[in-house]
């Protein structure tokens, strides 16, 4: 990066100084209300873990059946739980955080 001039570099290293320093706000402190948000963000996060959990459980257990045939069944039934899942998920993200309170 050229400067063009004395206040070309100064300009630019203070937008980089005010930059980092709004970065740096941002990152969590470890106070109260970074431990409220953790302890109310951990239920929905596993509660949206499940999902592929039960399509890998799921696949891994009809894959040894080895029929192609009841694999493929499966990944169309997985499509359509998953579909009909996502769909009213919001539901316990949106109570998992009232829940946890």
């Amino acid at each position: 990066l050229r400067c063009s001039g004395p206040r070309a570099c100064a300009s630019g290293n203070s937008s980089r100084v005010m930059i980092f320093t709004r970065l740096r706000s941002a990152l969590p402190e470890n106070d109260e209300l970074d431990r409220k948000v953790l302890s109310t963000t951990l239920p929905s996060i596993a509660n949206l873990a499940v999902v592929p959990l039960v399509g890998a459980v799921d696949t891994f257990w009809i894959g040894r059946m080895g029929d192609a045939l009841a694999l493929a069944g499966q990944g169309a039934a997985g499509q359509i739980f998953f579909t009909v899942y996502f769909v009213i998920a919001f539901i316990p993200t949106l109570t998992a955080p009232l829940v946890a309170q």
